[in-house]
């Protein structure tokens, strides 16, 4: 009897604990959050908008796994709060290690992005790593996908570059969006 009790506090408490970047979050908070996870590389204005962009590293198993594999993170903020992130993921040498390592990088920075926390189901979280894996295939074939999460407002949008790198939007609700922005 008390091992239901406690699976159902700590599916409790997991579920509360706070994402890496939110929408709508001091950028200065995410800044610090991510210091140790992300290399910094670049900050870039452009009117009232400003760009940061950071390397998200691979580990030593990662490159050995798939060669080639990249992943770029560029955080939007304007007014000192984040409206807008995007990832760009070089896909590797491996195809099949490309596209699982691209899924859940994508999934864990859409969930993050929206302030959505990691299912503790692995049932559910293997239906959404699904989702994504399909989302991912469709957006390599030049058919932009969409995804948006039941109680999320934000959207995250799927497609490909002209280089073949896999491009990840989560852009803020489009009555939140700074007018003209090409979030709208």
């Amino acid at each position: 009897m008390k091992a239901p009790i406690f699976l159902s506090v700590s599916i409790l408490l997991l579920s509360q604990l706070p994402c890496q970047a939110k929408i709508g979050e001091a950028f200065a908070t995410y800044r610090t959050k991510v210091a140790a996870k992300y290399r910094f590389r670049t900050q870039e204005a452009k009117g009232a908008q400003t760009y940061y962009r950071f390397a998200y590293p691979l580990t030593p198993d990662e490159e050995q796994r798939c060669p080639g594999f990249g992943t770029g993170i560029t955080i939007t903020v304007a007014g000192g709060k984040i409206v807008g992130q995007s990832m760009a993921v070089r896909l590797g040498d491996a195809y099949d290690e490309s596209r699982a390592m691209a899924s859940r990088r994508a999934l864990d920075f859409i969930l993050e992005a929206i302030g959505k926390a990691k299912s503790p189901s692995p049932t559910e979280d293997g239906q959404q790593l699904a989702s994504i894996k399909n989302a991912i295939e469709q957006a390599l074939i030049s058919n932009p996908q969409n995804i948006q999460f039941p109680g999320f407002p934000q959207r995250a949008k799927l497609s490909c570059s002209a280089t073949g790198d896999l491009l990840i939007a989560v852009l803020p609700p489009v009555q939140t969006a700074p007018p003209g922005s090409y979030m709208q």
